[in-house]
């Protein structure tokens, strides 16, 4: 004879787990639905973490980006080292082409028989591509063409997208944290050396001011390139032979060493082992070239018992 507490309790399990599987199941599966029934907004999603490369044609330029272990590099029309933040920047730029209309009718004059720009970007192997055509008739937006799909998306977006080689390449050539800056010399016979981390000194100066000295290396960190000589360009005939050498030391043990000069109104920079020519604010030749003396703590008055006044 079948035990009836054993029958119950087995319906009972069986309905503990009928339950526990429809929790699992059932709250994804309605938020599927419920992300279905919204309004499209964008013309696609990216995963941006897993993007590899992005191609822009706009305007006669065409540029190509690939990711690598080493981060960002520009390939095409030249090789380039990419500036991070810009390529990071970029690639955000893609995931925010905010759709105004989904047309319908794509037999409309959209433009896109003569394209204006196409822009391309890969998650791994999958490949987006959007062709656009002209601006909409109240300017707000361009048409554009995803796949065999058609949208007005808002031109700001698209406008973003238009980057130059300039904006996406290495602007940062000193490439340095200040603090982890431990020694610092410039030709003019300029020496700074970290004694703490609250302390340096200078050569030739008998207390030096490390507040003026961690400032003048945070300005170095600070420092980035405002844009780029030819490729072709040659250092004497840019002031080089003329310039001031830089060099850094850092804790890790490697160095920066950096020449600068000033042609006419520009300066411009060349990192040791780096072949590009970078202009620079024309205002840091001058704060290179301060003497020793700059850098040396101002005597505190006192008053007749011997304390600051």
């Amino acid at each position: 004879m079948q035990n009836p507490y054993r029958t119950r309790l087995l319906l009972l399990l069986g309905t503990l787990a009928l339950l526990i599987t429809a929790a699992i199941i059932i709250p994804p599966v309605r938020k599927a639905y419920e992300d279905k029934k919204k309004p499209r907004t964008l013309v696609f999603r990216l995963k941006e973490d897993t993007v590899t490369r992005f191609d822009l044609l706009f305007d006669n330029t065409a540029i190509t980006a690939v990711k690598t272990n080493g981060g960002w590099r520009i390939i095409a029309p030249a090789e380039y080292p990419g500036d991070m933040m810009e390529m990071t920047a970029n690639v955000k730029n893609f995931n925010t082409l905010s759709i105004l209309t989904i047309i319908t009718n794509p037999a409309g004059d959209y433009g896109l028989d003569k394209p204006t720009a196409q822009f391309s970007i890969w998650e791994g192997k999958k490949q987006h591509t959007i062709v656009v055509g002209k601006r909409t008739f109240d300017e707000e937006g361009y048409y554009i063409r995803y796949g065999k799909e058609y949208f007005a998306v808002e031109a700001i977006f698209i406008d973003a997208l238009k980057k130059s080689v300039k904006d996406l390449r290495n602007k940062d050539f000193m490439d340095i944290v200040s603090q982890d800056v431990i020694a610092l010399s410039i030709d003019n016979g300029i020496s700074f050396k970290r004694i703490s981390r609250t302390n340096w000194s200078c050569a030739g100066v008998p207390v030096a001011d490390t507040i003026k000295i961690v400032d003048f290396i945070q300005r170095i960190e600070r420092l980035k390139a405002t844009g780029f000589a030819p490729d072709d360009a040659k250092p004497e005939f840019y002031g080089f032979a003329y310039g001031i050498t830089m060099r850094v030391a850092l804790e890790d043990a490697t160095s920066r060493e950096v020449r600068f000069a000033k042609r006419g109104e520009t300066a411009y920079a060349i990192r040791t082992g780096d072949p590009v020519m970078y202009e620079v604010d024309a205002s840091f030749i001058s704060e290179l070239k301060r003497p020793a003396s700059f850098y040396q703590r101002e005597k505190t008055a006192t008053n007749a018992e011997g304390t600051p006044k």
